[in-house]
């Protein structure tokens, strides 16, 4: 991995910044889905792991109209 993909990594995002909930969510969610194919924000927006605790609490949640 390159610089610039290590800047997009939200697993090591989330380790430089260990007091981040929502950064922790935010990985757990991308690793569940399989970081780092390509499409994983839509993978976790599309989420059908209701069952999940953190389900609710994912990033990139589908926008509600």
């Amino acid at each position: 991995m390159n610089d610039i993909d290590l800047a997009f990594n939200p697993i090591e995002i989330a380790k430089n910044n260990p007091q981040s909930k929502a950064l922790a969510i935010r990985a757990f969610c991308a690793s569940c889905v399989g970081f780092p194919e390509s499409g994983w924000r839509e993978d976790i927006r599309q989420c059908t792991a209701p069952n999940c605790p953190l389900w609710t609490h994912r990033p990139y949640k589908p926008v509600v109209e």
